[in-house]
């Protein structure tokens, strides 16, 4: 790995601390400073790896080429840079009529900082492109221009652009065994645009201040370039709670009480397991964060316990970071009171930064600086002491309702950012936008920590930037109900996948316009068994969509879906426990079908690459993506021993494309890995931790030896870190296929638990907290 430091000679700024990566191991060979001093002598010189497989090659002009040793080949030619310095004057437009900080057509000049613009652009023979987290469009990003600036995209759709997070991490493939794969990562949160049109001049433009790192990555394959963009550099996902692997249910919005309760309670009396339950924006008291409306729901812990001891349900509940100015009684809101005598709030000419989100106008933390996140994080007791255990950070791009077309910040708002030096440094937004959400993200989960040591956070966020899975989960935000964005939805999580996000989902359903109960049912089956992130939502103003919306054919399709994901839970939390488990390499759980057969030309069509995938190690999902279809063709790697369908076992040779038919609403194309052995509980329980009193089985798919493994912890709490968690090796061998199950690593863990021990572990009924008793009353 290399990492350049492109700045020019004549700026004195110190470069900022990375965003993205928290610490660079050995691994990286070089440190190049593009402002190197010429040498008059050499023509060009080269700088070579330690392990000797590549080298810089710099010429004199100070382009270079990034040469592959063993046979010459150049994998990325004629990098050259070009830099633009410029003080600019910001034009500010009158985007909030009732501010007083501007009035019609002023201007604001950013007087003491200068923005730099630095080009670079380089050649290479064609290859495919993969990577930069969430976008829409096809899995490989080639042909395309695309641009980094995170972004409130309503009802987006295949070629809209940009969304809202940002990862400007890219990977190179031929497909060619002969060849190392390579990638680059441009580390900057501010404005960037990819030029990826042609592979003859790709042109990468970026805003900066200070020196831009940028990271070239080398690797035997796709998958080692991943593994070091994540090992090395941005970092792993923490394990989740397990409940968070369950069906979860949401809509804007599920109110009065007595509405949550109706569809809470459907679950039960429809007989559809479901573990989470969501409280959009409606649940505040006039939309203040952390307050929860006493006419809308007048007993939150009564219905709390309902949920819980009932219905197996636990609350997850929306935050975002607009802070209402409460105008009407300021004082009477703690958050805005206590955020103003803390002195929290973003700045614009040395005042604090108004704009209209849902409650009008509200001010909004600068979560850059450390004491701002530490201030943040102790608000989020009061809804925890109100029987909501998780929480989902929105609009957080930042997003806001102003009268242009940027619906973000004014680029000349001020943040303070906090650096591990102890120093503090003043910067205008256009230079950190896109890590607004990311650490906001961040302030959330330390805070979440800080207050349950002991319990695994549940943190989901719309925006972040590259290294966002550290400190949350995502979805792909606000999608429409069609078959295009259930089939565009694979593309977008496979490419999260590869940056290194483990928990992500697209809203099941769609949340933009009516959905419909064939497009349900196929979404709810795709979602089912292979969404790590499991969640059904829906926009006001739209047809309820849950799984008996939609009549009796679509909700059996549903319920025999849901019901096989709670069964196959213990394979998915296993291959989870591999993706974040920071002692091995990290796996992605979502594979495009080239990730393990990287040499394998027709991994690459885009008719299957786009369309399948493969979900953990041993698993290929293939589902039908158009209306009214009930077949489609597959194609299944050349793998040794071939597939079995997982249900009837039927074997089909690898290397070659399949014709499957006869795929009705209930039917997926599911295929194992010969040699698989999948864990799986025997039946499935209304909740993913009644799931534990039943007993674990074992499917083998294989005609000689099958091997597998299996994790099992208490899926709540940090123990596991302590040793209280079971790593199990899973063998069988023909003619018997009897498994034999051995415990390899930890203090082995209970494969099967009474009712009176699930009861006691996981459904606790929450207390009733005296008011004054509160460590925090924001109500």
């Amino acid at each position: 790995m290399w990492r350049l430091d492109i700045s020019d000679p004549k700026e004195s700024h110190e470069t900022l601390e990375s965003f993205a990566v928290e610490h660079e191991t050995n691994l990286i060979e070089q440190a190049l400073v593009l402002s190197i001093v010429q040498n008059d002598d050499q023509h060009s010189w080269d700088l070579s790896s330690s392990n000797g497989k590549t080298l810089l090659r710099v010429y004199e002009n100070f382009t270079f080429d990034l040469i592959q040793v063993s046979d010459d080949h150049v994998l990325q030619r004629g990098f050259k840079l070009t830099h633009k310095h410029e003080t600019h004057k910001i034009p500010v437009q009158n985007l909030n009529p009732t501010s007083k900080y501007f009035k019609e057509d002023s201007s604001y000049t950013w007087e003491d900082q200068e923005c730099y613009e630095t080009l670079i652009e380089f050649s290479q023979e064609h290859t495919k492109c993969y990577g930069f987290g969430e976008k829409s469009g096809n899995l490989s990003k080639d042909g395309r221009k695309w641009k980094f600036w995170n972004y409130d995209h309503f009802g987006y759709s295949f070629n809209s652009d940009p969304l809202y997070q940002s990862c400007p991490f890219l990977m190179f493939c031929s497909g060619n065994s002969q060849q190392l794969s390579h990638a680059i990562f441009v580390d900057a949160t501010s404005k960037q645009e990819w030029d990826l049109t042609t592979s003859e001049n790709i042109k990468i433009s970026v805003e900066r201040y200070g020196a831009l790192p940028v990271y070239l990555i080398v690797g035997e394959s796709p998958l080692a370039l991943v593994q070091s963009f994540t090992d090395e550099l941005t970092g792993r996902t923490s394990l989740p709670p397990q409940y968070a692997l369950g069906f979860q249910q949401c809509r804007w919005s599920y109110y009065p009480e007595s509405k949550v309760r109706e569809i809470s309670d459907g679950f039960i009396q429809h007989d559809v397991p479901c573990d989470v339950f969501y409280l959009d924006i409606d649940y505040m008291n006039n939309f203040e964060c952390f307050t929860i409306s006493k006419t809308e729901f007048p007993n939150p812990i009564g219905l709390a316990n309902h949920l819980l001891l009932n219905n197996r349900q636990r609350f997850v509940s929306i935050i975002d970071p607009g802070i209402s100015k409460a105008e009407n009684n300021p004082m009477a809101y703690k958050v805005y009171k206590e955020g103003s005598e803390e002195n929290v709030w973003c700045k614009l000419s040395g005042e604090e930064y108004v704009e209209r989100v849902w409650p009008n106008r509200c001010e909004f933390p600068d979560y850059y600086n450390e004491r701002v996140r530490l201030w943040w994080g102790k608000y989020y007791q009061n809804l925890m002491d109100n029987g909501i255990q998780a929480f989902w950070n929105d609009m957080n791009e930042p997003a806001v309702f102003n009268d242009g077309t940027s619906k973000t910040f004014t680029l000349a708002v001020e943040h303070e950012l906090s650096q591990k030096s102890g120093k503090t440094i003043k910067l205008a937004h256009r230079f950190v936008h896109n890590a607004y959400g990311h650490l906001m993200a961040r302030a959330s989960h330390e805070g979440l920590r800080r207050l349950q040591p002991n319990t695994r956070p549940f943190l989901l966020t719309r925006s972040g930037y590259s290294g966002i899975q550290k400190y949350a989960w995502s979805w792909t935000g606000d999608n429409n109900s069609t078959f295009e964005d259930m089939k565009l939805s694979i593309a977008m999580l496979l490419n999260m996948s590869l940056v290194g996000q483990v928990m992500v989902g697209a809203d099941v359903g769609g949340f933009v316009s009516d959905c419909n109960p064939e497009l349900y049912a196929r979404w709810i089956g795709m979602a089912a068994v292979c969404y790590p992130f499991f969640r059904s939502h829906s926009m006001k103003d739209t047809l309820e969509q849950n799984p008996w919306a939609f009549g009796l054919e679509c909700e059996k399709a549903c319920q025999h879906f849901i019901k096989l994901r709670y069964r196959l839970i213990p394979y998915i939390y296993t291959q989870i426990q591999r993706s974040t488990d920071k002692k091995q390499s990290y796996q992605p759980l979502l594979r495009p079908i080239w990730l393990d057969f990287p040499h394998e030309k027709e991994c690459y069509n885009e008719e299957f690459e786009n369309t399948q995938l493969l979900f953990g190690d041993s698993i290929l999902i293939a589902p039908i993506l158009q209306s009214q279809s009930t077949s489609r063709r597959v194609y299944l790697p050349n793998h040794e021993g071939g597939w079995f369908d997982f249900t009837n076992k039927t074997h089909y040779e690898g290397g070659q494309v399949v014709e499957f038919t006869d795929i009705t609403l209930s039917k997926m194309v599911m295929l194992v890995k010969s040699g698989s052995i999948i864990p799986m509980r025997a039946e499935s329980k209304q909740s993913v931790y009644d799931n534990f009193t039943s007993p674990i089985v074992y499917e083998t798919y294989g005609n000689g030896t099958c091997s597998g493994s299996l994790y099992l912890d208490d899926g709540i709490s940090y123990e596991f870190e302590n040793g209280k968690f079971g790593l199990y090796s899973l063998s069988a061998s023909s003619p018997t296929n009897e498994v034999n199950v051995k415990l390899i690593a930890g203090e082995g863990y209970s494969f099967q638990l009474s009712q009176e021990q699930v009861n006691s572990l996981y459904f606790q009924p929450f207390p009733v907290i005296p008011e004054e008793s509160k460590k925090c009353s924001c109500l």
